[in-house]
């Protein structure tokens, strides 16, 4: 009996072992990404029918007006633009921007009509997959790795008044992953800043440095001290500029652009938008590396302080002038379902190796028994 014992202990554990080699792929996937114990359900795609009313009133002098117009971007978002005013205008192209310009004379209303195709993805990368600083191009960091500055002297990005910052370097402690990195001054910022609308005069966006002090900003302020924050640390990252849905309406948004590398040398192309969570006390990483159908993107900043300022420059005029830019939402409809798993809300490791040992020794016992 005690050697029919032994046999059978030794036919299951064989078995066990058999299985667990059978498994081991998909066994050690779970333990590198655990699963969620909650989601956030987007909508799979958008429609959407924008009308932009841009009224230029001339008191004296002429006026150049320059407003920038979407693109395609491959399963991104496909746009249609109309000038529905029928006046003259030019069709620019520079520095991967397009922008249409109209000569205004008199006081003029321009009209612009927005129809759009918008979808939801998730760039997911597994956190134990990112690589180092070292490992991104050289040529991101040449390009991105520097200050950056609106109108010659107001340096939006400033990323040496971080570079030595003892709060960064505690924000960031522990953290030997581009990813890793990434997601800890995202956490901090949502956790600590507030969105509010501050603007230095004449109607241009504080610094990094006052929106790090004032623990606020809006959606390009807080960009701009975010990115300020990742090229401290090496990491190229910029901002990206277009229309954000609020629910309501359509408007003016700003969010951030970076590359991850991975161990294996490829690099993953993501957006940060902190406006999702800040100010709510929430850290779920719902504006980490998503792109929603809540936004439209019109220009990608390049590294290059005089392109940035050119983006900026919504009117140039020779006398007294002013604009009044509206816009309204003619209809917005969202479709379908697109489930992401909440980074903040998967199951601790402890309890996904009691599972798995569980099940083993189960099975074991089955076994045994049997």
């Amino acid at each position: 009996m005690k050697s029919k014992y032994v046999a059978g202990l030794i036919f299951a554990v064989s078995v066990l072992i058999i299985a667990n080699f059978i498994f081991f792929a998909p066994v050690s996937e779970i333990l590198a990404n655990p699963p969620s114990m909650n989601v956030e359900i987007l909508p799979a795609y958008s429609n959407t029918l924008i009308d932009q009313n841009i009224y230029v009133n001339v008191s004296s002098g002429t006026a150049v007006l320059n407003i920038s117009i979407p693109g395609n971007i491959s399963n991104t978002q496909y746009v249609r633009v109309n000038e529905i005013s029928d006046l003259p205008y030019t069709i620019n192209n520079e520095y991967n921007r397009t922008w249409w310009s109209w000569n205004i004379y008199h006081s003029t209303d321009v009209q612009i009509m927005y129809n759009a195709t918008l979808y939801t993805h998730r760039t997911y990368i597994n956190p134990a997959e990112s690589g180092t600083v070292s490992q991104i191009p050289q040529y991101l960091k040449s390009k991105y790795d520097h200050p950056e500055y609106l109108f010659n002297n107001l340096e939006v990005i400033d990323p040496a008044y971080f570079a030595n910052n003892s709060e960064i370097k505690n924000i960031t402690a522990g953290q030997n992953t581009v990813y890793g990195t990434l997601m800890a001054i995202y956490n901090y910022i949502v956790k600590n800043f507030k969105y509010d609308i501050i603007y230095n005069f004449p109607n241009l966006p504080i610094t990094a440095v006052q929106t790090w002090d004032q623990k606020e900003g809006d959606c390009a302020e807080l960009s701009f001290l975010y990115v300020s924050i990742a090229r401290a640390l090496g990491i190229p990252a910029w901002l990206e500029f277009g229309l954000g849905y609020s629910g309501s309406n359509w408007g003016g948004h700003a969010w951030i652009g970076t590359d991850i590398p991975l161990k294996n040398g490829t690099l993953v192309n993501g957006i940060i938008d902190l406006t999702v969570e800040v100010g709510t006390g929430n850290d779920y990483g719902t504006g980490f590396f998503i792109n929603s159908p809540y936004r439209i993107t019109e220009w990608i900043d390049d590294g290059n302080s005089s392109h940035l300022t050119q983006f900026y420059t919504l009117m140039i005029s020779s006398g007294q002038t002013s604009i009044n830019d509206i816009f309204n939402t003619v209809f917005y409809r969202a479709n379908g379902n697109y489930i992401i798993d909440l980074n903040s809300y998967t199951l601790p490791y402890w309890i996904v190796y009691a599972i798995i040992i569980a099940a083993d020794a189960i099975v074991l016992a089955f076994i045994i028994k049997k």
